[in-house]
């Protein structure tokens, strides 16, 4: 009985390991080609948040949305991802944007004042609306 106990336990353990594994070693999708929910000014996103915030995670919480606007602040975390804060000039708040490390070259690259097109799963809203494994959407 005892044995039978300690085999469960010893595969039970060994099968958390491995899943524990995978998802520490799942690649994330590339959200370049994938279609967004949603396309929006980021002044509008943050309205919709400042407005009202429960109904706005309703609608774009874990969503990939393609969001334009104007480069606030550039920021390097670092493990070398970049944050870019999109906001209107006369703003306190606007839009943090995320980006993984291989995919921060071309957002390192930008400055202030830069006009941005950026796909990004919506996280929700702390002080900026929050958009996480961000890409620049080239301009057509």
């Amino acid at each position: 009985m005892k044995k039978n106990l300690l085999i469960l336990l010893i595969l039970a353990a060994l099968g958390g390991g491995i899943a524990g594994f995978y998802l520490f070693t799942k690649q994330h999708p590339d959200l370049q080609d994938q279609q967004p929910a949603y396309t929006l000014d980021a002044s509008a996103l943050f309205a919709e948040f400042e407005a009202d915030e429960n109904a706005a995670n309703t609608k774009y919480l874990d969503k990939l949305l393609e969001v334009q606007g104007t480069v606030a602040e550039v920021s390097e975390s670092p493990d070398g991802g970049i944050t870019l804060v999109l906001r209107p000039e006369d703003a306190m708040m606007g839009v943090q944007c995320s980006f993984l490390p291989e995919q921060s070259e071309a957002a390192k690259k930008l400055s202030p004042g830069s006009k941005v097109r950026v796909k990004g799963i919506c996280t929700g809203m702390l002080m900026d609306v929050n958009l996480s494994r961000c890409v620049l959407v080239p301009e057509s």
